[in-house]
């Protein structure tokens, strides 16, 4: 692999981050940044992680990361942007390598690179205080590992453990991971079972803290049936997030006050059940218009629905899920890491059809087709380019 063509892309998107970073500037915080803010004060203040009250409310390594950005730098905001700058930068790196491990082909990998140097959703987030960009870099790396085989067991054991450290999305795919690695990659059941191991191993820390705070064994969040009520609640008819309601407000009005936090959240996951049973087909409507919402080709938001904003999402985000669509019956050669990728994309896609649908919870799929992109891209033009033939 050419890794001083490599070297030159990560320094262009490293330099296009950290112009938009100047541009977007460390004061105007959405108010999920300023609860992973608070979390990482909570942290350096040696109250433990907490925010608004919530003590599990997310998954711990983004306010580590945050914490020590901040306790490093002085409590600067501006420093804890640019770590999550690198962070992005450094994702662009590990792309390349997962596209060059499945292809093996310098080309696919340089343009994997380049597009995720100019990616604008990756940019965008690069400059937020939030979990995205963290979760994409161990998503990416978790990725290569499985393809790799690098490491073993135990190192792809330990980044799934920090990949469900970071954010719990994929906890339950990793069984379908677990039976792809049986059929398709021949490991051998010992060493599947070394990585679960492993990867129990890495997040007990959570657990246990969890257990000492909760008095509960809680493997992720505290949230889970905060997020599934939001959901699926009366008063959302869009598939959105609750700034997509009509009514913003009584969602969260109707939960009985003087409840602990689990308690809390164990009551939001049976109204939300209880209302999904009670209204199949409001259910069924809602899920459509989270797929819908999922899949967008442009920002689901009304403040970036501009012509410039649709533009840009459906030059870059609609090539490449067109291109990898295409890939997914051209690479017959690559059939095992196909199947792989989009077994993952089914997994997120039904997740976000029960749960909430928003372009936001796609992101961590974004890199693995822009992998399948690339490789296309070449085989086309492999196939097609004018000197063929």
């Amino acid at each position: 692999m050419n890794h001083r063509a490599l070297f030159a892309i990560c320094a262009a998107g490293f330099v296009l981050r950290l112009i938009y970073l100047a541009a977007s500037g460390s004061q105007s915080l959405f108010p999920d940044e300023l609860r992973f803010l608070e979390e990482g004060y909570s942290l350096v203040k040696g109250v433990g992680l907490q925010a608004d009250g919530k003590l599990g409310h997310d998954m711990p390594l983004t306010g580590l990361v945050i914490a020590a950005s901040l306790f490093l730098s002085g409590e600067s905001v501006f420093a804890v942007k640019l770590v999550m700058v690198v962070i992005s930068t450094l994702t662009i790196a590990v792309v390349a390598r997962l596209c060059f491990e499945i292809s093996k082909q310098n080309r696919s990998a340089l343009i994997a690179a380049a597009i995720c140097s100019i990616y604008p959703f990756f940019i965008f987030y690069s400059a937020r205080i939030l979990s995205e960009t963290i979760f994409l870099f161990f998503v990416t790396l978790f990725f290569w590992a499985l393809i790799r085989q690098s490491g073993g067991a135990a190192w792809q054991g330990a980044l799934a453990g920090l990949m469900h450290l970071t954010r719990p999305v994929f906890l339950y795919f990793l069984p379908i991971i677990w039976v792809w690695q049986y059929f398709f990659q021949r490991l051998p059941i010992k060493n599947i079972a070394f990585g679960i191991v492993i990867m129990t191993l890495v997040i007990s820390p959570w657990i246990v803290r969890n257990y000492v705070v909760f008095g509960e064994i809680v493997i992720g969040t505290a949230s889970s049936g905060h997020i599934l009520w939001e959901g699926n609640n009366p008063w959302n008819t869009t598939g959105g997030v609750s700034g997509t309601f009509d009514d913003t407000q009584t969602w969260l009005d109707v939960v009985p006050g003087s409840m602990s936090e689990l308690a809390e959240d164990q009551w939001k996951k049976s109204e939300a059940i209880a209302f999904i049973k009670q209204e199949p087909t409001q259910f069924l409507k809602n899920g459509f218009l989270k797929l819908k919402r999922f899949w967008s080709l442009w920002p689901n938001s009304g403040d970036h629905q501009h012509w410039l904003y649709k533009l840009v999402s459906v030059l870059s985000f609609g090539s490449v899920l067109l291109l990898s669509v295409v890939g997914a019956v051209v690479l017959k050669k690559h059939r095992k890491e196909v199947i792989l990728i989009f077994a993952a994309v089914g997994y997120l896609t039904a997740l976000h059809a029960l749960i909430l649908g928003s372009i936001r919870y796609r992101l961590p799929l974004e890199p693995l087709l822009i992998v399948l992109a690339s490789i296309t891209l070449v085989n086309l033009w492999g196939r097609y380019s004018p000197g063929k033939g």
